[in-house]
């Protein structure tokens, strides 16, 4: 998952609708119609990739995700309003960044693809907590692993989430979603992530 905007000056380059697979909660305007057809957020998620499922399920139901340029939005991230310290902390930050990533790649992936996709992410995560702990950062370290452990002690709940998908939900194939809103980025653009992933800066 990559953000189109990441580190780019606008030069126009945005100035024209896009489909996307997800947008912010902070920016999405959604059907009613459509939010209850897909069951709205799930509620397990607390924080962080919570638009990303919600989105990826509206592609799944057969609509689509769109960016519109000419909207704008204010966000109160990093203001006195919504302090980066306060709804930011690290244990939050690790914990349900890591915890949600791999839930929503396990609820709305089809069994092909969740087979391909998965366990590499898995490594990535195992060896980001690897890389904190040689750094002496046991907290990071602890809290990814909580987040990657959640996920297998919750697994008949994730597959349950994933069985009702597929059911009442899935009217797109994969194929389809990826084919249209999949962007490929070079190996240096996830190294970079994860350097600044590990480091705190800004990526």
């Amino acid at each position: 998952m990559v953000e189109r905007s990441r580190g780019a000056r606008d030069v126009g380059q945005f100035d024209y609708v896009a489909e996307i697979l997800s947008a912010k909660s902070a920016s999405i305007i959604i059907r009613n119609s459509i939010f209850k057809k897909i069951v709205g957020f799930d509620e397990d998620y607390f924080m962080y990739l919570e638009e990303t499922d919600l989105s990826w399920r509206v592609w799944l139901s057969g609509y689509r995700v769109v960016f519109i340029p000419q909207s704008k939005v204010y966000h109160a991230f990093n203001t006195p309003k919504k302090s980066f310290k306060r709804y930011y902390r690290k244990n939050i930050v690790r914990y349900y960044g890591c915890r949600n990533y791999i839930s929503t790649l396990v609820k709305n992936l089809g069994l092909r693809n969740l087979i391909k996709i998965l366990p590499p992410h898995l490594a990535c995560w195992l060896l980001l907590s690897f890389l904190f702990f040689l750094k002496g950062n046991f907290a990071d370290s602890f809290y990814i692993l909580k987040g990657i452990g959640w996920n297998f002690l919750n697994i008949n709940l994730l597959l349950k989430k994933r069985r009702f998908i597929n059911i009442n939900i899935r009217k797109v194939s994969d194929r389809e979603i990826l084919g249209r809103v999949m962007e490929k980025k070079k190996m240096g653009y996830y190294l970079g992530k994860a350097f600044a992933y590990l480091t705190g800066r800004s990526f």
